[in-house]
């Protein structure tokens, strides 16, 4: 019982280290700047996105 216990906490670990992965790396692409700027960086990323979905819906 124990034993898959600690299986799925480190499977949920893992999926977890994943997501904040991909959020950084996110964050890298899109020059933010550090977690204390949250709410600011939130902005430019929905910001960004939003533009980038708007040329790519223009394309198609």
């Amino acid at each position: 019982m124990v034993r898959a216990y600690n299986s799925t906490t480190m499977k949920l670990l893992i999926v977890l280290k994943a997501e904040t992965s991909a959020v950084k790396g996110v964050a890298r692409k899109h020059n933010m700047q550090s977690s204390t700027d949250g709410q600011n960086n939130q902005a430019k990323l929905e910001a960004k996105v939003s533009t980038e979905t708007d040329k790519d819906s223009e394309v198609e």
